[in-house]
């Protein structure tokens, strides 16, 4: 089962850092919620899967520090992405093109996006950020490879409660089969700390 916490508890356990504001990414207060977990876990080694055109892995990057390598996970084929999933035109050339220039981040472009990942590809993760696929399988995948990546540190998945029914029963069995899931009421933001 989910747990359910609400955004001032939240705020009460992790002080709060505001996010981007870019509607076309995410909305306000799931950026902040973002940041602000990513403000207190201070990661040096960062995942994102479904990384677009890189706004939030540019962000991220330019205000902490602590980031030592990022990892920005899509697919080679966006024709592959559901109509409804697409909130702009991309070609292959966008994909992570506002950070992509960055020293610290690294791009894997794969035909099936985190189905062709293997976990020795990525390593041991401080955070993973997981934003990709928003379908059953996916989630399922994408968490899977979670389990095996982050041993100490926090998983985020984007998008819970945002209407994707199928989406958010994946979550939910996680949530009873992976790890010990919260979701910050009021917010499409769930995390889970490993430690």
């Amino acid at each position: 089962m989910i747990k359910e916490m609400s955004l001032r508890n939240f705020y009460s356990e992790y002080n709060e850092v505001k996010g981007l504001r870019d509607r076309l990414i995410m909305s306000a207060i799931d950026s902040d919620i973002l940041f602000t977990l990513f403000n207190h876990f201070n990661p040096k080694i960062v995942v994102e899967f479904g990384v677009r055109t890189g706004k939030t892995a540019r962000e991220l990057l330019n205000r902490f520090d602590s980031v030592e390598k990022y990892i920005g996970v899509d697919l080679l084929n966006l024709d592959t992405v559901p109509e409804w999933q697409r909130s702009e035109t991309l070609n292959t050339n966008d994909v992570a093109k506002h950070v992509k220039h960055n020293e610290k981040f690294t791009l894997i472009l794969s035909n099936n996006g985190t189905f062709d990942l293997k976990p020795n590809q990525l390593g041991n993760i401080d955070l993973l950020f997981i934003d990709s696929g928003h379908c059953y399988d996916t989630v399922w995948n994408d968490s899977k490879l979670a389990k095996k990546c982050v041993k100490a540190g926090v998983v985020i998945w984007h998008d819970y409660m945002n209407g994707i029914e199928d989406y958010d029963k994946g979550l939910r069995e996680i949530s009873e089969e992976l790890f010990d899931i919260v979701w910050v009421k009021g917010t499409t933001v769930c995390f889970s700390v490993i430690e």
